[in-house]
Order: structure tokens, then sequence, then C-alpha cells
């Protein structure tokens, strides 16, 4: 039990350890926000609105949700920094995936299509804590030195190198590949299912990617089983950056006002099709 504890706060404290605070919850806004106007404008396109209006009405509910977070909170312990870390995460991926199911609204696909999406992701969000839980079971993770800000310090020798240029290769000839016999081999058999499943295929892997905070939910069980100490911080972040100029900010102002109103006008004149 004392060794599995070891591996366990080695695992918490000095591996790819994920800490959230409420305003990094909150800056995902952007990324929703984009991700349903995507997905809006092509529901108008589709004449297809359901998948769009719950995409769309989740960016108020976590809007409030994080605005009464941050009102409220004032400091994250060490258990809800992993804990929001992963949360954010599969929050992330989840909406990512389910953007692809408004293509699947649109081409008019049966239940089954929504059921095995969302199947899938739940198993391949599973199997994301697999390696994780193989590294602190098989007892050789190992003390680690950080530098004064907190960065890991190590020198990898040429044998890894070596192996992990190979190993990005493999990946990429593998993705390569995939797509490749996806084009040659499946996408024709799918018919008109083809191209919404390319987009739900596309939105899929995205959402897999999303996931790289993940394992803070399982570092989030550990810190409770075993009651793992750490220190807490700032719920929201601190303003030590110097503030902008008058010209800064207009320029800035200027840009992000243009942006807004382009972003208006197009979905206005998407609207107004036919």
């Amino acid at each position: 039990m004392d060794s599995e504890r070891t591996q366990v706060e080695l695992y918490v404290t000095q591996y790819n350890f994920w800490f959230r605070n409420v305003d990094d919850l909150r800056g995902h806004l952007y990324l929703y926000g984009f991700l349903a106007y995507i997905s809006v404008i092509m529901g108008r396109i589709g004449h297809s609105y359901v998948w769009a209006s719950i995409l769309t009405a989740f960016i108020p509910l976590y809007w409030l949700a994080t605005t009464v977070m941050r009102r409220r909170m004032t400091q994250v312990s060490h258990f809800q920094g992993a804990l929001f870390g992963g949360l954010g995460s599969v929050l992330l991926s989840l909406y990512t995936t389910c953007v692809g199911l408004v293509y699947v609204e649109i081409a008019r696909l049966g239940p089954g299509y929504y059921v095995g999406v969302l199947v899938a992701w739940g198993i391949c969000t599973f199997l994301h804590f697999c390696p994780a839980l193989w590294r602190v079971h098989r007892g050789k993770l190992t003390p680690r030195k950080f530098d004064k800000y907190g960065f890991l310090i190590k020198e990898f020798t040429y044998e890894q190198r070596k192996w992990g240029s190979w190993l990005l290769l493999a990946i990429v000839v593998l993705f390569i590949l995939f797509w490749v016999a996806f084009a040659k081999l499946i996408y024709p058999r799918l018919g008109r299912a083809g191209a919404p499943m390319t987009m739900v295929l596309m939105t899929f892997m995205m959402g897999q990617f999303m996931e790289v905070g993940i394992t803070g939910l399982l570092k989030a069980y550990y810190i409770k089983k075993y009651d793992i100490p750490g220190e807490s911080r700032p719920a929201r972040d601190e303003r030590w950056e110097p503030k902008p100029s008058l010209g800064q900010r207009i320029w800035f102002g200027f840009w992000k006002w243009f942006m807004i109103i382009l972003a208006i006008l197009i979905l206005v004149g998407v609207f107004m099709l036919p």
C-alpha cells in the first residue's frame, strides 16, 4: 500500500498535472461560441435546427455557471484544480464531437448514427485513462526535477529522441493511411451518409485531441482517495501584466468590434437565404 501511495503521489504531483482555475474554464467560452456559430450557420443552410439549438443553449448555461463560480470562489483547492482540468476537457471534447451531429441531422440519417457516435466517444474517453492507470500500477514512476518556474528539467537521451521521432513518423503515416483507406474503401459504400460521416470523423478526432487534460479526473479521484495535500491557488488569474496604452486599446477595440460586426452580418445573410 505504501509503494502504491508513493506512485500515486508522484503521478498526481509531478506527471502531467493540469491545474485549472475558474478563469481557465471561462476561457473555453470563446471556443464554444465559435463552434456554436459554425453549427448555427450549417443548421440554417441545411434547415436543421435541433442540434444547433442544443449547442447554442449550452453557452448561456455554461456562462452562468462560470459567472457564479467566479463570484463565489476566491481559491481553488488542489482537488478542485484537477477536477476542473478534467471536466473542462471532457465537456470541450463532447461539445466538439456533437458539432458533427449537426451534419448527421442535415443528412436526415437514422438515430443509430447518433447513438454510434456518442458510444464511440464514450469508449475512446474511457481508453484515455488506461495509459495513466498503467503508469501508476506498474510502479516505475520516479521523482522529477523542476526549475523555479515549475518547468520540468530533463535531458532526453539519443535513444529516447530517436524513439520519439519514429513514433511521431508512425502516427503521421497511420493518420494519412487512415484517410486514404476511408476515401477509397469506406466513403463510396456510405452513399448519402458519406459526407456527414466525414465531418463526424473530423469533429470526433478534434474532440479526442481536446481530451488532453482528461486525466485530471483520475488525479482528482486519487487526491480524494489518498488525501494527497497540495496548495490552493487563486480562482481567477492574477493581472500582473502592464495595462495597454490608449492607442493599443483603440487598435484592439477596433478589430474586436470589426470581427463581431462581420460575424453578425454573415449570420444575418445566412438567415436571409431562401
